[in-house]
């Protein structure tokens, strides 16, 4: 992940197809640079970094980041959804617990299948 605008933070971002029904893919966040003891919200959309394109779940499914009082924060999980190896998709973390107001973004990643 990389800052949105300069001196926002950095993160890695991995996600694991899992397989079964309903199809599952596993999403890794680690995140540094954040707000000590703060939850930090983020998704995985359709589009490229700064597109409005639709979350690829529902917005639950989408656990809070929770910052460390070292500003270093992880989180792990298991969301119902598919990517399409031929569409884009792009990450986004936000400065507060939701996933919502594109003005509140703290970093994007654009997601490339490897």
């Amino acid at each position: 992940m990389a800052p949105a605008t300069p001196n926002r933070g950095a993160g890695t971002i991995n996600l694991t197809a899992l397989g079964g029904t309903p199809a599952l893919t596993r999403i890794e966040v680690t995140i540094s640079g954040g707000t000590p003891s703060m939850q930090l919200g983020w998704a995985v959309f359709s589009g490229a970094c700064g597109s409005p394109g639709p979350i690829v779940a529902g917005q639950n499914q989408f656990p809070a980041i929770s910052v460390s009082s070292s500003g270093d924060g992880h989180v792990q999980a298991d969301i119902s959804f598919t990517l399409d190896p031929r569409s884009s998709y792009h990450a986004n973390v936000y400065f507060g617990s939701r996933a919502n107001d594109m003005n509140d973004i703290m970093m994007c990643a654009n997601l490339t299948p490897q």
